[in-house]
């Protein structure tokens, strides 16, 4: 269509040419009108007149670009709404030399941003990190302050990976809590930025804390971080901030950042802390806002991705030659000290626990002479070693085993624990008490001296189906087993 209503003794439009005109990613204008449908229950809008409406996508054209060293994703549970592949994406069109991904306490993002990168035209460099919440000795202390944690290199990387296990295993209260001398403890291969509003650093200048005070606050970071003051229009409405009613006075607060940053020599980096791609995408964060509960979830920060320029216009206060550091030779300095490394290893790397080969081993074996005897039978015998080769061999063992005690440790406390998937057809897992299920071919067992018989020429599908039987040699009854899975 051509956006128009059709008129009178004009032929009615194809739908299924207006359907196949549709491409996805199109951005289109509609008009129509809501009403309830009683046949989907519930309301739909109805379609009058729609228009393709050409998107025009920005571009960086600064000579020397910036990085972005503050961006979230949608793994950034409830809180953005851009994909990793689209910010990838953007920032290689940009012809930016790299940029960081530092979703809220996890590092789900990390493969799908390894996976984007393979398919980028540049050189570009994706900065592996995490936004984290900071708190002191105690982790249960009433708020968390965010902190942003880069990683350098792959011990970096090993870091900030145990640094997400503990935030979530040992110190999870609200969110996934690190303090700040486990940070300390796995600092090697991290670099540790201040972050925004949320950070403790901002926080104290907010606090009006003495410069002694945000001095010795600062120091724990790498680089002081500022942001777009309108980031920051939410502490103008809050009453909790009387002295903060105005641009200028948050202003003040990013001119407060670079002066300590000035003082201790520290770097001072500019970001976008980035929760959608462009501005206009402020209305998908704003419905994940509503929905979780926020008055001023119509009132978005705009907290989209900016260009080189945008960014140099937006701190132009700190006058040309502060911005500039701040906008783009210090966030390209600290990306330098980044290496360039996988967040997955090509190959296949499995756990280690030592002795678990032989673990697994001692365990199969056990268990089978307890149901079969010590001169185990030719087709025990054969399945043992026909599995235990293989699962060995590829570095399996830790995975059985740490299957084998999970299983264990369930049955144990009263949870009974039901197989899936291929575990059904691995006779070891039977052994090792992973599954109930006993995939040898139909037979029958005796609980007290061992005999056993197996039928194997498919005349019985399951144990269950064979007949009851005494054991002829000690007189036992007989237990029915055996599924015949390969």
């Amino acid at each position: 269509t051509k956006g128009r209503r059709r008129k009178s003794g004009e032929p009615e439009l194809d739908c299924d040419e207006v359907m196949a005109a549709l491409k996805e990613g199109m951005t289109v204008r509609v008009q129509g009108s809501v009403r309830f449908d009683t046949f989907m229950n519930e309301y739909v809008l109805f379609v009058n007149s729609l228009a393709k409406k050409e998107k025009k996508s920005r571009e960086d054209h600064a000579e020397v670009k910036r990085v972005e060293l503050h961006a979230h994703t949608t793994m950034s549970s409830m809180d953005a709404v851009v994909s990793v592949k689209d910010l990838i994406k953007t920032a290689d069109r940009w012809g930016w030399p790299a940029v960081a991904v530092t979703d809220h306490g996890v590092v789900q993002a990390f493969p799908d941003a390894a996976k984007a990168l393979s398919s980028c035209k540049s050189d570009l460099k994706v900065i592996y990190g995490m936004e984290g919440y900071l708190v002191q000795q105690d982790h249960l202390q009433k708020r968390a302050n965010h902190i942003i944690m880069l990683a350098k290199n792959p011990n970096g990387l090993r870091n900030l990976y145990q640094l997400v296990s503990l935030a979530h295993l040992r110190y999870f209260h609200r969110q996934p809590r690190l303090p700040k001398h486990i940070i300390e403890e796995y600092r090697s291969g991290l670099l540790i930025g201040s972050a925004c509003e949320a950070g403790e650093f901002i926080r104290a200048i907010e606090e009006q804390r003495t410069d002694e005070e945000l001095m010795e606050i600062a120091s724990f970071y790498d680089y002081l971080e500022i942001q777009p003051i309108h980031n920051n229009d939410f502490l103008k409405r809050s009453d909790k901030y009387p002295a903060i009613q105005t641009d200028d006075d948050l202003i003040q607060i990013n001119l407060k950042v670079a002066e300590i940053a000035g003082k201790l020599g520290k770097p001072l980096v500019a970001t976008c802390d980035v929760h959608f791609l462009n501005p206009e995408d402020s209305i998908y964060r704003a419905i994940l806002m509503k929905g979780k509960g926020f008055d001023d979830a119509e009132l978005q920060p705009p907290l989209y991705l900016r260009t080189t320029d945008e960014m140099l216009q937006e701190f132009s206060y700190l006058g040309e030659e502060t911005a500039y550091e701040a906008v783009v030779t210090n966030p390209r300095k600290i990306a330098d000290q980044i290496e360039r490394f996988k967040p997955i290893p090509d190959d296949l790397y499995s756990p280690q626990i030592p002795g678990a080969d032989e673990e697994i081993r001692e365990m199969s074996y056990k268990k089978a002479r307890e149901l079969y005897g010590e001169n185990l039978p030719k087709i025990v015998e054969d399945r043992l070693k026909q599995e235990l080769k293989p699962i060995i061999g590829h570095g399996f063992s830790v995975l059985y085993l740490i299957a084998q005690r999970l299983v264990k440790k369930s049955n144990d406390d009263g949870y009974l624990v039901g197989s899936r998937g291929s575990v059904g057809s691995s006779f070891i897992a039977t052994m090792t008490g992973i599954t109930e299920v006993n995939p040898l071919p139909p037979h029958w067992r005796c609980p007290h001296c061992q005999y056993s018989k197996f039928i194997t020429d498919g005349s019985y599908g399951c144990g269950y189906d064979l007949p009851d039987k005494v054991c002829p040699v000690c007189g036992t009854s007989l237990i029915k087993d055996g599924h015949d899975i390969p």
